[in-house]
């Protein structure tokens, strides 16, 4: 009877230790539970920290390339209206060129003109004057004596023929005063008398002009220094001779 009573006490102490055991291991599973939970909010409390300072990091660098960008486009704005400004400016500057060369180029062609306009008028008097004059044409000699004093009258006696005034431009020898002319040279006997009067003779690039004496060589004039060394001898007494043929004066000498 006191075995059994023993047995008893310990089967109901094993019971005790097996349900504290027992209630040991619930208490330590809910504190591992509650602990897992504890660590799972974390991760998440952490996870949203990461996440808001990604989306936080995106939106700053969203906004800085939209910064960069803004800034691209201000300086790409600014280069455009520079060089627009310079274009204008060169276009400007180009223009105002050209106005002061087309200026330039008007006056000068206005001075061009005007001056090939006063040269059309001195040709075309030339011409008139040309065309106004009556030419001696007909070939032969022509011959004077060089006494201004004399105003191209002949003297009584001899009736010998005189000039006052000789000059030689624009295509023409003017004489002044009296002339005979020869068809054949030194046919003196047959010399036609030319009244006191203007004479003119046509003379080209070929006309020479010259002076001439005894068996010495002669000396030979431009048409300004034919001019010149007239002004000279005009009371000289020296010759006038002028040989035409095909209606040109061929020499003009002044002749001792």
């Amino acid at each position: 009877m006191q075995i059994k009573s023993l047995n008893k006490t310990l089967l109901v102490a094993m019971l005790t230790v097996s349900l504290a055991a027992c209630n040991n291991s619930t208490a330590n599973t809910n504190n591992s539970a509650d602990s897992t939970e504890v660590v799972t909010e974390d991760n998440k409390d952490t996870n949203d920290i990461i996440d808001e300072s990604i989306k936080d990091a995106d939106e700053n660098k969203a906004a800085d390339s939209d910064e960069v960008e803004e800034i691209k486009k201000e300086d790409t704005n600014k280069t455009e209206a520079e060089k627009k400004e310079s274009s204008e400016q060169e276009k400007s500057t180009s223009i105002d060129v050209n106005k002061e060369e087309k200026k330039e180029n008007k006056v000068s062609k206005s001075e061009d003109t005007e001056q090939e306009t006063n040269t059309i008028e001195q040709n075309n008097n030339q011409t008139n004057n040309n065309e106004d004059m009556s030419y001696q044409t007909e070939d032969g000699r022509y011959v004077s004596t060089l006494i201004a004093s004399k105003q191209g009258v002949r003297d009584a006696e001899m009736s010998i023929a005189d000039t006052y005034s000789v000059e030689a431009k624009d295509g023409s020898l003017t004489v002044k005063g009296s002339m005979d002319h020869m068809i054949n040279p030194g046919d003196y006997e047959n010399a036609k008398k030319l009244d006191n009067n203007t004479y003119n003779f046509k003379i080209n690039e070929n006309t020479k002009f010259q002076a001439t004496g005894g068996m010495a060589e002669p000396q030979t004039f431009t048409i300004d220094e034919f001019n010149e060394y007239y002004k000279g001898i005009t009371e000289s007494g020296l010759a006038l001779i002028v040989e035409v043929k095909d209606g040109i004066a061929q020499t003009v000498s002044f002749s001792s």
